[in-house]
């Protein structure tokens, strides 16, 4: 599941982080302040075993961001994206069928990740394609050898993150 870890509940910005205009740069015009943590909190409901039509891009509520008390003190927010299983998700979105099955990213004779579902039985990511069929011999593998889908999913995503914030930095 794509995951996302978004500080969002005290998560403001100023109106001229988002706008060029000259009338942001005076000192003398009045910050307006946009409240971005419902925009920014991306909850998203698993998929049901019926409903293949949507793909899913699932959320993780593990990290919850704890509220500022002194908001001045609050200078910036960091948020970091996990793209958990990505290429198994990118793969989901190109043919929805595979995802209520197991499903395997294989590079040379390596599981390089695999969906939740394979997880459960016992499948993990850099594991020997041999040791993932014993463990789990309906195991639907795709190549994952040509890196052209992941790039440009990666890159929308990238896309989106950008709506959000100008200031978003991308490490590989």
């Amino acid at each position: 599941m794509i995951i996302f870890l978004i500080m969002a509940l005290q998560m403001k910005r100023s109106w001229n982080e988002l706008s060029s205009d000259d009338e942001a740069d005076d000192p003398s015009h009045e910050q307006e302040t946009e409240d971005w943590s419902a925009s920014s909190a991306v909850i998203l409901s698993p998929p049901s075993s019926k409903d293949t039509s949507q793909p899913y891009y699932g959320a993780s509520s593990k990290c919850v961001p704890q509220a500022h008390s002194d908001q001045n003190e609050h200078k910036r927010t960091i948020v970091h994206v996990d793209l958990d299983c990505f290429y198994a998700q990118v793969e989901m979105i190109r043919n929805p069928e595979l995802r209520t099955k197991p499903l395997g990213i294989q590079q040379k004779n390596i599981v390089v990740t695999c969906n939740y579902v394979a997880r459960e039985y016992g499948v993990t990511k850099l594991m020997y394609i041999k040791d993932a069929k014993e463990k789990c011999p309906h195991l639907v593998l795709v190549s994952g050898e040509d890196l052209t889908h992941y790039r440009e999913y990666s890159q929308r995503v990238s896309g989106w993150l950008q709506i959000f914030s100008s200031l978003t930095q991308f490490v590989c």
